[in-house]
């Protein structure tokens, strides 16, 4: 019997079976796993902050345990509780990966055939194994684009409205607005502002809920157009 699935923006780069039968999979467009059950139907999405580009490949340790290869090294990650529980780095990009009797087995390309921090390579060419370095950050995808990659991505009707910003402006930003997770694991809905009261970024269904008296709400947008770090950036 043959499982499979189709779905559409994803891009799934790994597959593991949980010990429950489930089937759990490693989506790097959205930076997340999806959790298929025995009948077929996605039962969960897990949303979680990685380092580098990925996931890539996915394998299951123990219990809620699994492993995740990316750009950077190897990830351990609770998807009962989607938290990062170790970061092993390597050498180079980790691109495949496998446990077996209490040990990680993971392929890692050559740190001669990828791209260093300041030359970090466009996500779409990667996905299709070409070795272009980004030009531009796009923070509703959440990946970076290569000049080509970018035209395309600037004049097609889905994306033509997204915040795109020159990559040496993206580098520019704190870690703490650089590295934020774009998508709410609470209600899988994607961020799109800032409490400042809280301290915390929401989705539509967040403000809805848990911020409904908070003012001075900010849109993320906005932060993130300005492209310069600044006071408001800085507390975020």
């Amino acid at each position: 019997m043959i499982r499979s699935w189709f779905l559409n923006s994803f891009v799934l780069q790994g597959i593991s079976v949980l010990p429950d039968g489930k089937i759990i999979l490693a989506d790097s467009y959205y930076k997340r796993f999806l959790v298929v059950n025995n009948n077929d139907i996605i039962d969960m999405s897990i949303s979680f902050p990685i380092a580098g580009n990925g996931p890539y490949g996915v394998t299951h340790i123990e219990k809620k345990l699994v492993a995740v290869s990316t750009s950077s090294g190897v990830q351990t990650v609770n998807i009962q509780m989607g938290t990062i529980v170790e970061k092993i780095a390597t050498t180079g990009e980790c691109r495949e990966i496998a446990y077996n009797n209490g040990a990680l087995i993971c392929w890692v390309r050559s740190i001669d055939c990828i791209a260093t921090a300041s030359n970090v390579l466009c996500g779409i060419c990667e996905v299709l194994y070409i070795t272009k370095a980004e030009n531009i950050w796009c923070s509703e995808c959440d990946e970076g684009l290569c000049i080509d990659c970018n035209k395309h991505h600037s004049i097609s009707k889905s994306s033509m409205q997204h915040n795109a910003i020159p990559i040496e402006s993206y580098n520019k930003l704190p870690p703490t607005i650089a590295n934020i997770v774009h998508y709410c694991p609470s209600h899988d809905m994607k961020y799109t502002n800032y409490c400042p009261h809280h301290d915390k970024l929401c989705c539509p269904a967040c403000i809805s809920v848990d911020h409904k008296r908070c003012t001075g709400l900010l849109l993320l947008q906005d932060v993130i157009k300005t492209a310069k770090p600044s006071a408001l950036t800085e507390s975020l």
